[in-house]
């Protein structure tokens, strides 16, 4: 999946990849709402949070997706979630995890 060119990837071939990770590794997927045409654009990328050892730290981007990605971290994890609102800053090509990739706790 990985290796696939993403001017040669299909629907077809994206939907085979996402069912082999989600049957046969067994993970879970965050919702998104990337626009494409903000191509350094952060925003809708979940999966940018900040885990702590007290805290999971979620980025917030004022998208209808906002609380699903909540809804499916809390179900991971039994450590607080605290909502950053990264809708600003994602705009130049970052989020929570890649303001704070030297942090640690």
């Amino acid at each position: 999946c990985v290796n696939t060119p993403y001017n040669n990837t299909t629907e077809k071939h994206l939907k085979k990849c996402l069912d082999i990770l989600k049957n046969k590794f067994k993970i879970g997927f965050l919702p998104t709402e990337l626009n494409l045409k903000e191509t350094l654009s952060a925003k809708g990328i979940y999966v940018n949070f900040l885990e702590t050892s007290h805290a999971v730290f979620i980025p917030q981007y004022n998208l209808k997706s906002d609380e699903k990605a909540i809804q499916i971290i809390q179900k991971h994890t039994q450590k607080t979630i605290v909502t950053i609102d990264a809708s600003a800053i994602s705009k130049y090509g970052g989020s929570l995890h890649c303001l704070t990739q030297n942090y640690f706790l």
